[in-house]
C-alpha cells in the first residue's frame, strides 16, 4: 500500500493501524508524512501483528532514535527491508540500525543511497520501494 504525501500524522497512524487489512500487507509505504514521528511507530508497534509485512518505507516521516527503538520491539518478523532515509538520526542511532541489520533486516537510511545499491531478492522485484520501481532483470 502506498501512501506517501498524504500528510498523514501520528494520530492518523492510531486509526490506520486498526483496520484489518493490515494483517495481510506485504509493503507499506509512508514516505513524505513529515508528522508520523517516534509516536507513530509506537501505534505501529503496538499493533498486534505484522505478520505478513517485509517492506515498511518511512522515509521522510519525522523519526528519531527513539523510532529505532520501538522497531526493534515490534512484531514483524518477515521485516526484509525498512527504508528510513532523510530522518532524524544521531551517531547513537546507527547502533539501533546496525541492530536491526542483525536481524536480517536491510535498512536503508542514508540520502545517497540509490536503489541500484541494494540487494533485491527474486521475489521482491518490480515492486514500488523507497519511490522506486525496480524492474526485473
Amino acid at each position: 500500500m502506498h501512501l506517501t504525501h498524504n500528510s498523514i500524522t501520528s494520530e492518523g497512524i492510531k486509526y490506520l493501524v486498526t483496520a484489518e487489512f493490515l494483517n495481510n500487507l506485504i509493503i507499506l509505504t509512508l514516505s513524505e508524512n513529515r508528522k508520523i514521528g517516534d509516536t507513530g511507530v509506537r501505534y505501529m508497534k503496538e499493533h498486534k501483528e505484522w505478520k505478513n509485512l517485509k517492506i515498511l518505507s518511512l522515509n521522510r516521516s519525522g523519526l528519531t532514535d527513539l523510532a529505532l527503538e520501538y522497531f526493534m520491539e515490534a512484531n514483524m518478523p518477515h521485516l526484509k527491508r525498512l527504508n528510513i532515509r532523510d530522518n532524524k538520526f544521531t551517531e547513537f542511532g546507527k547502533t539501533g540500525i546496525n541492530a536491526l541489520r542483525m536481524n536480517h533486516i536491510l535498512v536503508h537510511y542514508k540520502p545517497g543511497d540509490k536503489p541500484e545499491d541494494l540487494i533485491i531478492p527474486d521475489e521482491e522485484k518490480d515492486f514500488l520501494i523507497s519511490g522506486f520501481t525496480i524492474p526485473l532483470k
